[in-house]
């Protein structure tokens, strides 16, 4: 007989994000009629698993997307933290380019992620920051992991770096993450060329304006 009480239990703290794409519904209808953009939908998706950790280690990193949302996971640890969130980032950044504008949350909880099971209480408060904090395009941080991004940046000064340039505070209190971080970088530059326009950041510029117009 099996002593149950004496198998690893896969069910621990990790790093949990939930993220819904806004007007996923009115893509999917466009997509329908037109392979190309069923094909820069996929590619976008497929992008948050080809994002590598900081440190190149292996934070088990898990994803899963069903219709407009997605959760994804990595193991409880700054390079797993920061690995987590920059597949967000890296996200958020293809759908741009068709775009298309996320909203997300994103904790530190108890949960089990495996390819045919997830659940968790992390889960569930991935879910309760996404649907009720966020409230407009933004991925917001819980108070576990804005703890823990403050945490790792006491520790060393790559995850200070991170945290300084990845990580910003709302008006109304929130910590999120600042995924139009090189857009902003490249308005403040203020290019002044001819070739302005044919830099690739100027039409992600256009069409986060026309999207929040």
């Amino acid at each position: 007989m099996t002593d149950v009480s004496s198998t690893r239990d896969p069910y621990r703290d990790r790093v949990v994000g939930f993220v819904d794409i806004l007007g996923f519904a009115d893509l999917v209808r466009q997509a329908d009629r037109d392979p190309q953009l069923r094909n820069r939908i996929s590619e976008a998706l497929n992008q948050v698993r080809s994002v590598s950790s900081p440190t190149k280690s292996d934070t088990d990193l898990q994803t899963q997307n069903f219709s407009d949302s997605l959760i994804l996971s990595a193991v409880d640890t700054a390079d797993g933290f920061w690995h987590l969130l920059l597949s967000i980032d890296a996200l958020s950044w293809n759908l741009l380019q068709i775009g298309v504008l996320i909203r997300g949350g994103i904790t530190i909880g108890g949960m089990r992620h495996e390819r045919a099971i997830v659940f968790g209480i992390g889960v569930n408060e991935a879910y309760r920051l996404e649907s009720t904090v966020a409230k407009m395009p933004r991925v917001v941080l819980g108070a576990r992991a804005y703890a823990a991004a403050e945490r790792y940046a006491q520790e060393h000064e790559v995850w200070a770096t991170y945290r300084n340039a990845r990580l910003l505070r709302d008006r109304d209190g929130v910590w999120f993450l600042n995924y139009l971080m090189e857009l902003g970088c490249f308005n403040r530059q203020l290019p002044t060329n001819s070739d302005m326009e044919r830099h690739p950041l100027w039409a992600v510029g256009r069409s986060v304006q026309s999207i929040m117009c």
